[in-house]
């Protein structure tokens, strides 16, 4: 399985029921096709630059995922025929390099 990330812009829902319905069919989805949703950022309201959809704004939502690389493209189609999104862009999560705990000293040479 690798890891994935996907950013979501949903309709503005009409209140936090709404809100819970329309993300718990994302999280379903990626769980039907063999995945595990490891983490979920709600990014909030945003407006957009210009009109998507006839819509000034959106809902922000980041998914951090696991899934199987062949059940990706299966994925991006459940979610382009999903109603209530507006955008969906997933990428490969990248993986963070682990901090040294003290710098590396630098030495310089000198000449007699």
């Amino acid at each position: 399985m690798r890891k994935y990330q996907g950013m979501i812009i949903l309709f503005p829902p009409a209140d936090e029921a709404a809100l819970e319905a329309k993300l718990e069919t994302i999280r379903a989805d990626i769980i039907k096709l063999g995945g595990t949703v490891d983490a979920m950022t709600r990014m909030g309201r945003n407006n957009f630059a210009r009109p998507l959809r006839k819509k000034d704004s959106g809902f922000y939502v980041l998914f951090t995922f696991s899934l199987e690389p062949s059940q990706l493209a299966p994925l991006r189609e459940r979610l382009k025929l999903n109603g209530d999104i507006l955008r969906a862009q997933i990428v490969l999560a990248v993986a963070r390099a682990q901090e040294t705990s003290k710098p590396a000293e630098i030495t310089m040479a000198t000449t007699p």
